[in-house]
């Protein structure tokens, strides 16, 4: 989680139409209906508690609250409002009850008639992991009501994903993969358990499948995740097939956790700040400094759709 963000990348090239221009023909594109669907889903975002051996367990936790919670208050400042369920109901946004149930929306209304909505879906079913992993946690029914609005969000106009990456796999609503961990003589202070990352399959969250089988790809999807530059070439692929104007932000290396609604991730103000870019105003140029500032991280532009000319040189995909 945390956040460095690697590639801003537009359909247009940027040396030939304008950095300006790539923004603005996305905007087009997400409000051609005059609403934007922006849809942010929180993947199971655990984090082990550890302790020295002889002495009692830190509880282990998931954040997908506190994240949710946090990115709640950014978009408060930005003049978005919480929606109650009977508003969801009457939205344009179609969610089934068992994401309705779980789902978060708030609505901004923007010049000219238009509107936009930002869908924030959490994974874990409470803050407790070790009870959500119990036989009574009620995990099962949560982690399969994001699978659901992650795939359905393929098809949104822009997809944002925050949680833990699972090396290979992507965006992930599911409890880790992992083996419980004791301290010994030889190691004694160690977390409570050790995801077994060997045992994930490459690609296989459902999410990128989804996009590959959208007949209209989402027009920005964002990994604010751990080195996301790894699924480049499939969500390339995957979105190259419309002619749109498509933009990615991934990361390039292992990213930084806080985790404090009060003040907010890096990962939570970097999904602010494309939220302002998809409604705003700001040039390209502007888009990414920003993005940058609050990211502390280096970008690296590039084209969909054009020739794609890859990064001179880039940080191990660990």
């Amino acid at each position: 989680m945390g956040i460095r963000l690697f590639a801003l990348t537009f359909a247009l090239a940027f040396s030939t139409s304008g950095a300006a221009d790539c923004l603005n023909d996305m905007r087009d594109s997400v409000f051609a209906d005059g609403v934007a669907d922006i849809r942010v889903s929180i993947g199971y975002s655990d984090h082990p508690g550890s302790h020295y051996i002889g002495t009692p367990r830190e509880p282990s936790v998931a954040h997908d609250a506190e994240i949710a919670k946090g990115l709640g208050n950014e978009l408060a400042k930005m003049g978005f409002r919480a929606l109650s369920d009977d508003e969801v109901r009457r939205s344009p946004l179609k969610f089934s009850d068992g994401v309705r149930a779980r789902v978060k929306v708030y609505r901004k209304d923007l010049e000219s008639g238009r509107s936009s909505y930002v869908s924030i879906m959490t994974s874990a079913n409470s803050p407790d992991h070790e009870r959500n992993v119990g036989i009574f946690g009620g995990q099962g029914a949560a982690s399969k009501a994001s699978l659901e609005f992650m795939r359905a969000s393929a098809s949104a106009d822009v997809f944002l994903y925050l949680g833990h990456s699972r090396k290979v796999y992507g965006p992930d609503p599911n409890p880790p993969k992992a083996v419980p961990r004791r301290p010994t003589t030889e190691d004694p202070y160690v977390s409570n358990y050790v995801v077994q990352y060997q045992s994930y399959i490459a690609n296989g969250s459902g999410f990128f499948e989804a996009l590959r089988k959208s007949e209209d790809p989402a027009k920005l999807v964002g990994l604010l995740s751990c080195s996301t530059n790894v699924f480049e070439p499939t969500l390339r692929e995957a979105v190259c097939r419309r002619p749109a104007t498509r933009a990615l932000v991934l990361s390039t290396r292992p990213t930084e956790t806080t985790v404090d609604a009060a003040d907010p991730s890096e990962d939570v103000k970097a999904a602010a700040e494309i939220v302002k870019g998809v409604i705003g105003r700001d040039s390209t140029q502007d888009f990414n400094r920003k993005l940058k500032a609050c990211s502390n991280g280096a970008y690296v532009a590039e084209t969909i759709g054009g020739t794609h000319v890859p990064a001179s040189k880039r940080p191990s995909k660990d």
